[in-house]
């Protein structure tokens, strides 16, 4: 009868350690993916803010650096959304991050938004490429920002 109780007790403490040990992997892949979208949030934001300055006259325009700089938020811009995964929103798991849970419920939405981004970065690196003038640069960049702060506005606690 000892021996039954014991071998019941085991087999509870082991399935009680395998939910901990699946609930701890989880919880790594929510938290990776939350850094691994605030991490490309920050390098757009890195390449963003020089282009900025150069078009608002802060520092010297540079052709070849807005190009690098344009051609970087795109490729970036396409790479932060596969970082929003289910469960990884502000309040969830007890992590503390921007992101709203609305997102779950309006991921139509949010991808649209999040598509507006990928398209207007594209048309900025397109024009720099073809060496647009200053005014059409500054409307793009001003469209790529417009679609950040939709996403913000409607997405992110604050």
């Amino acid at each position: 009868m000892k021996a039954k109780a014991l071998t019941s007790a085991l087999a509870a403490t082991a399935m009680s350690l395998a939910m901990t040990s699946v609930s701890s992997a989880d919880s790594e892949k929510i938290e990776d993916a939350i850094d691994y979208r605030q991490s490309v949030f920050t390098a757009i934001g890195y390449h963003f803010s020089p282009m900025s300055d150069m078009l608002r006259g802060e520092i010297e325009f540079d052709a070849e650096r807005f190009d690098h700089h344009a051609n970087r938020v795109s490729e970036l811009a396409d790479m932060p959304w596969e970082g929003f995964i289910d469960e990884s929103y502000d309040g969830q798991h007890g992590f503390k991050t921007t992101a709203s849970a609305k997102i779950a419920d309006d991921r139509g939405h949010f991808n649209e938004i999040a598509n507006e981004l990928v398209t207007t970065a594209s048309d900025l690196e397109a024009a720099s490429a073809n060496d647009a003038d200053m005014r059409t640069l500054a409307g793009l960049l001003s469209k790529v920002g417009s679609s950040c702060k939709s996403c913000h506005d409607d997405y992110r606690n604050k």
